[in-house]
Order: structure tokens, then C-alpha cells, then sequence
């Protein structure tokens, strides 16, 4: 494992510079749909599949990283993944520090999935936005 923050930001620029954002409604015709991308370095998703990807790559590098669930400043559901304290969010420029997504973004965290793909989710006490 190298530098968890370095690696964080160049997958974070691998998944961006490959993904387009589309709905899984106009994807898939429904409303939620999670899979993982068959080529991470050209897809069409939403959150969720910008998330998985970014979760992916990461845990080939051997990191454990896990995906949130939170609602975002107009109260809509949104998935993100995390790694330490940093989020990888399709809706940011690059990664951010959690706390500038609940402080100045003023997300509300929901949830958070365990450290693999099926494991179960917990709520996340006390993760409120301060705005």
C-alpha cells in the first residue's frame, strides 16, 4: 500500500475522467440500480456507480474503503465513497474532506456499508450538517 491520500486523488481523477453522468432511469429504466462498471475507465452512471468504481479501485490497492449514503444540501439521497476522512463524491472537483461535505456542503450522513461488497450497513449517530 502506498500513500493512501496520493491514491485516493489519482482514482478519484481515473474514475472522473471516464465517467458521464446519467440517470439509472435513462440507463436501466428504474429508479435505482447498483453495479459494478465493467470498464472504470469509460462508463455512463450515477453516484452510485461513480462510488462502486472509486470503492473498486481502491480496494485493488489494498485500502479499506467503505460507500455512504447521505442526503445532500436539497435533501436528496446520495452515495459517496470514503477512505479515512476523505470522500470521493462524482458531485466535487476532487476528493474532499468529510467534514467540508457535512459542514459547508451541508450533507446529513445516513449510513455506511461495511468494509466489503454485501456486508451490512450502519446508521451513522450523530453526522448531522451544521447549516
Amino acid at each position: 500500500m502506498g500513500d493512501y491520500v496520493k491514491d485516493a486523488f489519482d482514482v478519484f481523477k481515473r474514475v472522473k475522467d471516464g465517467f458521464t453522468y446519467v440517470s439509472d432511469e435513462e440507463n436501466h429504466g428504474t429508479k435505482e440500480d447498483w453495479r459494478f462498471p465493467e470498464n472504470v475507465d469509460s462508463f455512463e452512471g450515477d453516484c452510485d456507480d461513480f462510488a462502486i468504481a472509486c470503492r473498486m479501485l481502491l480496494k485493488e490497492k489494498g485500502y479499506s474503503c467503505r460507500l455512504v449514503f447521505c442526503k445532500t444540501e436539497t435533501g436528496g439521497g446520495h452515495l459517496i465513497c470514503t477512505i479515512g476522512k476523505w470522500a470521493l463524491d462524482n458531485r466535487m472537483k476532487s476528493p474532499v474532506g468529510l467534514t467540508f461535505l457535512t459542514g459547508i456542503k451541508g450533507y446529513n450522513l445516513i449510513s455506511i456499508s461495511g468494509l466489503n461488497p454485501g456486508d451490512r450497513w450502519h446508521g451513522i449517530a450523530g453526522f448531522k450538517s451544521v447549516g
